[in-house]
Parts: structure tokens; sequence; C-alpha cells
């Protein structure tokens, strides 16, 4: 175990999603990344399985034979010290995370005025749909953990249903603009 190895932030996603369902297999958390909604956070197998054997490897989480599992999964868990690395980084002071998150549609819309106004308008209506397509799939998850009585998932879920609401919004002053 290294005691001055500080997991990336990808590192402590994984960390958090292990703590919220453990035990689980490396299969499991990396369905969780595959099915998230959020782009940035849909990390590949190739990226999943290393980061896995590095937190295991670091003593922040450990892993059991499963017993009578004839693919030879095992259970991951998070150790002691794989809980006091997720609660410091949960607690950490760090401005920078009630910064803007990134959103590609803002970053492109920098590049809008080298488009004719009829092409403008096309390309803000196609950001726009694709928003509220993703709003409906967040409301149907929200529905599913209403249901399920996961208030955990639920709140998240809401801070992304807000955020593009607000998205739309916006597209919508775009709109009205040209």
């Amino acid at each position: 175990m290294n005691d001055n190895y500080v997991p990336s932030e990808l590192e402590y996603c994984v960390l958090s999603v292990i703590w919220r369902i453990q035990p689980c297999t490396a299969y499991q958390v990396r369905r969780a990344f595959q099915t998230s909604l959020t782009a940035s956070w849909r990390a590949s197998t190739g990226s999943i399985y290393p980061l896995l054997r590095s937190l295991v490897a670091n003593g922040l989480v450990t892993q059991t034979a499963i017993p009578g599992d004839r693919r030879g999964s095992k259970a991951l868990e998070m150790s002691a010290a794989g809980i006091r690395s997720l609660k410091s980084w949960l607690q950490d002071p760090a401005l920078w995370i009630a910064e803007p998150v990134a959103d590609p549609i803002r970053t492109r819309s920098y590049a809008l005025p080298m488009l004719q106004p009829r092409e403008t308008r096309h390309l803000i209506k196609r950001w726009k749909a694709a928003t509220e397509d993703s709003l409906r799939e967040i409301g149907q998850r929200l529905d599913e953990y209403r249901a399920q009585g996961n208030l955990v998932e639920e709140r998240a879920h809401r801070g992304t249903q807000l955020q593009l609401t607000a998205r739309v919004s916006w597209l919508e002053e775009l709109l009205d603009d040209l």
C-alpha cells in the first residue's frame, strides 16, 4: 500500500460507486458507468479494470473470491483506508467543484456566428430537442428511483434535471434572439 497515493477524480467516483453497491463485482462497477447519463463518466472497460486494480493495490478496496463463481469474479468492498479517503474527498473544500460544469453545447455556441441565421436556428433547435430527450430519460429514471425509494440517486439526478432545464431555457433565449 502506498500512503502517498492520491486517487484521481475518476477513481474517487469509482470508490463512491463501490461504497454505494458493495459488495460488488468489477462488472457491476463497469455497468454503473456504462449506464451513466453523464458522458464524461462513461468510462470504458479499458479504463475501469486497470483503475480497480490500482485501487486494490493501493489498499483502498479489498477483493475476495466469490465462492462457486466459475468466472473467477471477485467481490469488491471498501477498506477502512478507502472509506477514510472517500470521506476526505467528499469533504474537500476545493472551490473548483462549484465552478460551471463542462457543457459542449455552450462551448460550441461561441462559433455560432460563423453560420447563416437559418443554419443557426436549425442547429439550436436540434440541440434543444436533444436536451429535451435527455430530460425525458432523466424523468423516467427519477420515477424509477422514487418507486425504489432510492433517495441518493433521486437527489443526484434531480440536480442533473435542473441543469438541463436551465439549458433548455437558455437555448430558447438564443432562438428568441435570432
